[in-house]
């Protein structure tokens, strides 16, 4: 799942500083930048539309022009993260706006079209075009200062006052309602109302004031008070409709987690210290605020700070952070419409890869298991303050792993469903494990106790995951909407486009030597289909002769280890026509009892000599530039040297063999089928093809090397220092495994005994394999393996 983010402070000369994802540093993009004459505004308020954040909105204190005669207006709308702003139209322009005593306090974006901003003299103005103009709805009765606005729908929406007075529309501004039977909901005109939060039911009505929190849970009716501010209250944010988090003067914040019925101290007065202006979060527990100049990151509900920026602004004023969780739709209609699945969705980051295909297979879709059940209620501990910290591992998918501020030690090593983290069942641990999300402090409304995965996935089954029947090829692209999204196991086979992601399964072609049958790999490469039942030779190869037909099996892009150096008919055409026999005049010694190892003392002498005469001619060339008529081919004669040289070094009657040391190889070809040479224990030169995702096991004196392998080749070849004297000696060892989770379940690999395969499980009970020696491994999750003995033993003889 991809996180995409942008952070926005506003603060005095019309500052705006940005930051991307989180992290790094902050970026310039205020609107002085843009508008020179803006540098007296002092900015207010800042917020996005949800589902750009791009598309961003600040408001602020009228002032007058630092550049010339006129005033700014102190609304304005950026298109593109902050990077230009513009000064939206509408009939607002004409109102009259005194410089530094018309303000514009706060806006509320509803979506993309719809946006709603409060200010002086009871005017709330509204946009329907996304920003481009703001006009002013009806004025609210007394025409008094508004301080505070929320706006849940197009239509429906409150506003505080600066006299303690809430009103609400659910016509878009047309008409406003005095809530609180028309009285001031405090009974103090002077507590003005600096934040205000309505619910999506419209039933809870939240108004932080200057003395008091108030609080309606009939929709206005009637208010209660729920807080007295030691000194000033500020400042009102949320995430939902039960996270709300206050802040005051001299470092005071509070936090509800039932809707503002209760609040609880984050941190108390501290006489001296700065006042908390800005604050907001995006996620439960995770978000920024502002000291004066500081901006901190918080990731436990402000308990703790993490200095993120001092603002080159006096005062942040606000902070707004635009956070999205990417999934990623994969679509089959564009290359595959007769695939059984037409779309997936799922949490692997593929944003680099938008508009490629992908592959994906039956293996690369997670099987998880399901059932029905009941469990008992959790009850929430009144003192619970959101301090602690429990892992929570998704029963259905072992990588699906949370943190939670929520005291759960009464819940360790059992199982929980909770509505506010979607119908699933979590095994609660206290070790923390890295690699998961940090959700924070939870609701549990609604939660409910299991002793064990499978009786809670009784109750809320797993996931069902698609089931492919083959290999299917889906366009990538981006997608707001996770509907049942899962986390592909594999996501490495991609393709810039249908044509060559479908080509792969029908277009490959055997190579295959003339002379060596078992010498062959398989290519999809582009130029040979027109080379189809011809004979090749390659560059890098010229002397093997290749048969191309078509066929056999070659995932993802294979091309030619070298370009092709030329084409025949048949392989007798291909190969090139023996020597001719040299005609031999008469047997000649060097000297009397003169005998060469190997080969006879003729051969010797006229491989050995060509050999001298092409150093010396290689020797004039490169010293002396001297040209040199004869035949001159110094790779020819160096290969039959060395071969002569070998020769005599095998011969018996000229040596006397040392103690050879041999040893096992694993040959794996993990790309492509490959041939392989060595040296083997009786000290010959041999060859052995590995087929594509196989092992092959020898015994060897020396190194193994790959011989002409196509260029994208990958294998992997391990000497195990045991000792052997054959091939026989080195072959695979099976073993009975016992695989137990600890806890949730586990996801683990092996090597197939049967099939030499490369498997990848999951599990949340005991399960029995049999398996290649030291290659079983847990890949997520906790657990043991135990090996019980050779795979005839009972518990593993069903699987032999």
């Amino acid at each position: 799942m991809a996180i995409q983010s942008k952070t926005y402070a506003v603060g005095i000369g019309a500052s705006v500083r940005r930051l991307d994802n989180l992290t790094g540093s902050w970026i310039d993009v205020s609107v002085s930048n843009t508008f020179p004459e803006a540098c007296n505004v002092t900015l207010l308020d800042v917020e996005t539309v949800p589902t750009n954040a791009d598309i961003v909105f600040v408001v602020g204190v009228v002032r007058l022009s630092c550049t010339g005669a006129g005033k700014e207006l102190g609304i304005y709308v950026s298109y593109n993260a902050g990077v230009t702003w513009t000064k939206p139209g509408g009939n607002y322009t004409s109102l009259t706006l005194t410089p530094s005593v018309s303000i514009w306090q706060e806006v509320s974006v509803v979506d993309v079209n719809n946006i709603f901003i409060c200010g002086s003299n009871g005017i709330v103005l509204k946009s329907t075009d996304g920003g481009a103009t703001f006009n002013v709805t009806t004025q609210i009765p007394g025409s008094e200062d508004l301080t505070s606005i929320h706006f849940i729908t197009p239509t429906i929406g409150v506003v505080g006052s600066i006299s303690d007075n809430v009103y609400k529309t659910t016509n878009a501004g047309l008409t406003w309602t005095h809530l609180n039977a028309a009285l001031p909901i405090s009974g103090t005109p002077s507590n003005s109302i600096t934040g205000i939060h309505i619910s999506s039911n419209q039933q809870t009505i939240v108004a932080l004031g200057i003395f008091y929190i108030y609080v309606s849970v009939n929709g206005g009716t009637t208010f209660t008070q729920k807080w007295v501010w030691g000194r000033s209250g500020i400042h009102l944010t949320w995430t939902d409709d039960l996270n709300l988090w206050a802040t005051g003067a001299e470092d005071n914040r509070l936090r509800s987690i039932d809707g503002g019925l209760t609040w609880s101290i984050i941190t108390n007065l501290n006489p001296g210290s700065p006042a908390i202006f800005a604050e907001h979060f995006y996620l439960v527990n995770q978000g920024f605020f502002a000291s004066s100049v500081n901006v901190y990151q918080t990731f436990d509900g402000s308990f703790t700070g993490v200095l993120s920026e001092i603002s080159p602004s006096n005062i942040t004023y606000a902070i707004w952070t635009n956070y999205q969780e990417v999934c990623f739709a994969l679509e089959a209609t564009d290359c595959d419409p007769d695939s059984p699945v037409q779309t997936l969705y799922v949490t692997n980051d593929l944003s680099a890869y938008i508009g490629q295909v992908i592959k994906i297979c039956p293996e690369d879709i997670p099987a998880l298991p399901g059932g029905v059940g009941t469990g008992l209620p959790i009850f929430p501990d009144p003192s619970d303050l959101g301090n602690q910290e429990f892992t929570l591992t998704n029963c259905c998918d072992p990588l699906d792993v949370i943190t939670i501020q929520n005291n759960f030690g009464s819940y360790q090593g059992n199982v929980v469903s909770i509505p506010a983290l979607g119908n699933k069942c979590w095994y609660v641990e206290k070790e923390l494990q890295t690699g998961g999300s940090y959700v924070g402090f939870i609701n549990l409304a609604g939660g409910t106790l299991y002793i064990d995965c499978t009786n809670c996935n009784n109750d809320f089954p797993c996931v069902n995951f698609p089931v492919l029947d083959q290999c299917r090829c889906f366009v990538i692209s981006e997608s707001p909407d996770c509907g049942e999204a899962f986390t592909l196991l594999n996501v490495s086979t991609l393709f810039p486009d249908c044509e060559e992601c479908l080509g792969i399964a029908t277009e490959c072609y055997t190579l295959t030597d003339c002379a060596n049958p078992s010498n062959f790999f398989v290519t999809n490469d582009p130029t040979i289909p027109d080379y189809e039942d011809l004979i090749v030779t390659l560059q890098g190869c010229p002397d093997i002769c290749y048969i191309v037909t078509l066929g056999g099996v070659c995932p993802g892009v294979n091309l030619l280890p070298s370009p092709i150096l030329g084409s025949f008919a048949t392989c007798v055409e291909c190969n090139p026509a023996p020597l001719p026999t040299p005609v031999q005049l008469r047997s000649r010694m060097v000297k009397p009892g003169y005998n060469t190892p190997g080969c006879s003392t003729q051969y010797t002498e006229r491989i050995s000599c060509n050999f001298a005469e092409q150093v010396f001619d290689e020797m004039a060339i490169n010293r002396y530039g001297v040209t040199i008529c004869c035949d001159h081919d110094m790779a020819k004669w160096e290969i039959k040297k060395d071969l002569l040289d070998l020769k005599s070094i095998l011969d018996p009657n000229f040596i006397i063999p040392g103690p050879l040391t041999c040893t096992c190889y694993s040959i794996q070809a993990v790309v492509n089928t490959i041939t392989f040479r060595y040296i083997d224990c009786e000290g010959c030169a041999t060859t052995i093809t590995v087929a594509e995702n196989t092992t092959e096991y020898v015994c060897s004196q020396s190194a193994i090397e790959p011989v002409c392998a196509p260029a994208n080749s990958q294998f992997l070849i391990v000497n195990s220092e045991t000792s052997c004297t054959t091939n026989n000696d080195c072959g695979i060892k099976c073993f009975c495994y016992l695989i137990e989770p600890a806890k949730a379940g586990i996801l683990f690999s092996y090597y197939d005994c049967d099939t030499n395969e490369y498997l990848e499980k999951g599990t949340i009970s005991p399960t029995y394999i049999c398996a290649i020696e030291n290659t079983v491994i847990i890949t997520s999750g906790i657990g043991t393996i135990t090996n019980i003995g050779d795979c005839s033993s009972p518990e593993c003889s069903p699987l032999s």
